[in-house]
């Protein structure tokens, strides 16, 4: 008997290192979204692809959106909206937690960067 195959929902918002990458892009372009049209759309491209990745549906919060804020904005004013910002910022705050945990393995020591070549 033919049986429909489900998905576990564990599979939901799974944070891999795509998304961590992802996510730490975002939040460099969310420092400087307003400096110009093109952070902007560079921050908004970085957002979308973070929540497609996460598997977050379109009428949800951006989960970029909901970095250093504390409260849904006033706007929001429907139940089901709030509902989305808070499930959005708990995802931004897992991912908060896997970074800093990456940083911590990894170190915070950056790469040496190249020198600098000065052409004559």
């Amino acid at each position: 008997m033919p049986v429909k195959r489900r998905l576990s929902k564990q599979r939901e918002h799974a944070i891999d290192h795509e998304a961590l990458a992802l996510f730490e892009r975002g939040l460099q372009l969310h420092r400087r979204r307003h400096r110009s049209i093109e952070h902007g759309r560079d921050y908004t491209a970085a957002a979308s692809r973070l929540d497609r990745a996460l598997g977050i549906r379109l009428w949800q919060q951006p989960v970029l959106d909901c970095t250093n804020e504390t409260k849904p904005p006033d706007w929001m004013d429907h139940e089901l909206e709030i509902s989305c910002w808070h499930s959005s910022k708990q995802i931004e705050q897992q991912l908060q937690q896997a970074l800093a945990a990456q940083r911590a393995r990894v170190g915070t020591v950056c790469p040496p960067s190249p020198p600098e070549t000065v052409l004559s």
